[in-house]
Protein backbone atom coordinates (compact mmCIF):
# COMPACT_ATOMS: atom_id res chain seq x y z
CA UNK A 1 0.00 0.00 0.00
CA UNK A 2 1.44 3.36 -0.65
CA UNK A 3 0.57 6.74 1.07
CA UNK A 4 -1.17 8.33 -2.16
CA UNK A 5 -3.35 5.56 -3.10
CA UNK A 6 -4.89 5.77 0.53
CA UNK A 7 -5.05 9.54 0.25
CA UNK A 8 -6.65 8.79 -3.04
CA UNK A 9 -9.28 6.61 -1.40
CA UNK A 10 -10.14 8.99 1.69
CA UNK A 11 -10.56 12.50 -1.01
CA UNK A 12 -12.71 10.95 -3.47
CA UNK A 13 -14.92 9.64 -0.20
CA UNK A 14 -14.82 13.63 1.60
CA UNK A 15 -16.02 14.62 -2.19
CA UNK A 16 -18.79 11.63 -2.17
CA UNK A 17 -19.92 12.96 1.18
CA UNK A 18 -19.78 16.37 0.43
CA UNK A 19 -21.48 16.15 -3.52
CA UNK A 20 -24.19 14.08 -1.39
CA UNK A 21 -24.45 16.85 1.04
CA UNK A 22 -24.73 19.40 -1.97
CA UNK A 23 -27.28 17.47 -3.76
CA UNK A 24 -25.39 16.72 -6.21
CA UNK A 25 -25.18 13.43 -6.07
CA UNK A 26 -28.52 11.02 -5.84
CA UNK A 27 -28.28 8.93 -2.03
CA UNK A 28 -28.73 5.75 -3.97
CA UNK A 29 -25.27 6.26 -6.10
CA UNK A 30 -23.72 7.71 -2.95
CA UNK A 31 -24.02 4.57 -1.06
CA UNK A 32 -22.57 2.46 -4.18
CA UNK A 33 -19.76 4.99 -3.90
CA UNK A 34 -19.06 4.98 -0.62
CA UNK A 35 -19.61 1.05 -0.05
CA UNK A 36 -16.82 0.81 -3.16
CA UNK A 37 -14.52 3.41 -1.23
CA UNK A 38 -14.86 1.63 1.74
CA UNK A 39 -14.26 -1.70 0.43
CA UNK A 40 -11.13 -0.45 -0.92
CA UNK A 41 -10.07 1.27 2.44
CA UNK A 42 -10.49 -2.65 3.52
CA UNK A 43 -8.24 -4.02 1.37
CA UNK A 44 -5.64 -1.55 1.91
CA UNK A 45 -5.63 -2.65 5.46
CA UNK A 46 -5.58 -6.21 4.86
CA UNK A 47 -2.48 -5.66 3.04
CA UNK A 48 -0.88 -3.95 5.89
CA UNK A 49 -1.57 -6.46 8.11
CA UNK A 50 -0.02 -8.90 5.39
CA UNK A 51 2.17 -6.89 5.61
CA UNK A 52 3.20 -6.63 9.67
CA UNK A 53 2.53 -10.69 9.82
CA UNK A 54 5.46 -11.06 7.11
CA UNK A 55 7.73 -8.87 8.97
CA UNK A 56 6.95 -10.20 12.56
CA UNK A 57 7.69 -14.09 10.95
CA UNK A 58 11.41 -13.42 9.59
Amino acid sequence: MNCYTLASNLGLTLRVVADMEEGKLPSPMAREYLQAGARAIMQMWRDLEQEDAQLCSA
